[in-house]
């Protein structure tokens, strides 16, 4: 391409390093300078070129997804996100009115252009899907925004690995005798905790095998759709009647559910919850990590 030197140094700190610094400058006859670039796909440098020079009239309105995170990269390497802010603006949206839902590689495409262009409310709502809806690590080629995928597949597991810490501890209390308030109360909690577990892999989660992937979503169901069991305990008998009262566990039991806390959930909130059910435990731990399925801050990485 022939370009002008003085709008590439204009734009962009990259381009003034290259071309003012190690690179031999034009001289006073004006002979052009030579300079290289690799590995950028063609069109999206004809529009990013296109852009600096300020050829609008030569620019696409719109662009598809796939174009436009190959736009993004080449702003991100060369640092011209002001350049391009107004019309990459005009670019989202005119597509952000069809979001994925579902992990894949769209969602990939979005985060990396919401994180170049720093669209705070579709990176959180992208990142949302991800961490929610993954059911195995996301990796990715070399992109500029290896340090959100590797936060995403942290959340995801550390999410799971919470959750399943905090079922095994409360089954090891209720097998022990060190949850619930009497032996009844112990036995009953622990089937129920069994048969709503029966059949779902994150008990035992990171599993053995490769293929025990979850996703978070899907233990998040799992675990709010939990139900307890009413149970009665024999009241005042006469000759004429017997009452029954339903069982109560105390509110505040010394240990629920231990490690989970332990792992990082937040002690303070053990004293604003009535536990005494598993469903009520359940609600616990979802609100403890209501944070990380809320999708990431953009801010976290500037």
């Amino acid at each position: 391409f022939l370009v002008s030197l003085r709008h590439l140094i204009l734009a962009s700190p990259v381009f003034k390093a290259m071309l003012t610094g190690g690179w031999k400058e034009g001289d006073k006859n004006n002979s052009p300078v030579r300079g290289g670039a690799e590995d950028w796909d063609t069109k999206a440098l004809v529009i990013v070129m296109n852009v600096l020079h300020s050829h609008y009239r030569q620019v696409l309105k719109k662009v598809s997804l796939e174009m436009l995170a190959k736009i993004a990269v080449i702003i991100d390497y060369y640092k011209i996100h002001e350049a391009l802010q107004i019309i990459a603006s005009l670019w989202i949206n005119a597509l952000k009115k069809s979001l994925p839902d579902s992990p894949g590689r769209d969602i990939i495409l979005w985060i990396l252009v919401s994180w170049v262009f720093g669209h705070t409310a579709i990176f959180r709502q992208v990142t949302k899907v991800a961490i929610l809806r993954s059911k195995k690590d996301i990796v990715i080629p070399e992109l500029p925004i290896s340090a959100v995928i590797d936060r995403i597949n942290q959340h995801r597991k550390d999410s799971i690995d919470v959750i399943a810490a905090a079922f095994r501890g409360l089954r090891d209390d209720y097998i022990h005798g060190r949850q619930g308030c009497n032996f009844e109360c112990s036995a009953m909690h622990l089937g129920t905790l069994m048969k709503n577990l029966s059949g779902h892999k994150f008990l035992y989660y990171p599993p053995e095998t490769p293929n025990g992937d979850l996703s978070l979503a899907e233990v998040v169901e799992c675990v709010t759709t939990m139900r307890s069991p009413k149970w009665y305990t024999n009241g005042i008998y006469s000759s004429k009647r017997c009452s029954h009262t339903a069982h109560q566990c105390p509110q505040r039991p010394q240990q629920v559910g231990a490690e989970a806390f332990e792992l990082g959930i937040g002690r303070k909130q053990l004293g604003d919850v009535h536990i005494g059910t598993v469903n009520e435990f359940a609600s616990l731990l979802v609100h403890g990590i209501q944070e990380k399925m809320e999708g990431s801050r953009l801010d976290d990485f500037i």
